[in-house]
């Protein structure tokens, strides 16, 4: 689990990292490594944004939650069909699925937070909950 804390009196975000079990194709076959997607969390006044590199995946295969305090982005990136009868001489790509969890510790309204993928990138922007004078809600750090 890693923290990333920004500036004095801002939100922390804290991620954390979740792996699913890809299932054998038959007795004896190893289980692969798990494709983890790099991302980058950052904010501003109003915003938590979320950005995370996916390419290859296609839309259909990405799933976006929301549970409480917790953002789940998963999904699986399939090999290319015409790819799968031909013998490889260097393997790098992953192909396989994928779950990243992301806590957020500041609040933020799920139901206007706005997903757009593009080009392989998923961008998640969760807007900020505010207080009742309508500023977002600082926790000042002494």
């Amino acid at each position: 689990m890693a923290a990333i804390k920004k500036g004095s009196g801002q939100s922390i975000i804290v991620q954390k990292d979740s792996l699913l079990a890809e299932g054998s194709r038959g007795q004896g076959a190893l289980l692969e490594k798990l494709m983890t997607p790099l991302m980058d969390i950052y904010e501003n006044e109003q915003s938590i944004i979320i950005e995370i590199d996916l390419p290859g995946v296609a839309l259909e295969d990405i799933s976006v939650t929301h549970h409480g305090d917790t953002v789940v982005v998963e999904g699986v990136k399939h090999r290319k069909k015409d790819e799968e009868k031909v013998n490889y001489l260097c393997m790098e790509i992953s192909y396989s699925a994928f779950r990243r969890a992301i806590i957020l510790h500041s609040p933020v309204n799920p139901h206007k937070a706005v997903a757009t993928y593009n080009n392989g990138e998923l961008r998640l922007t969760f807007p900020k909950i505010m207080n009742k004078r309508g500023t977002a809600v600082k926790i000042p750090v002494s």
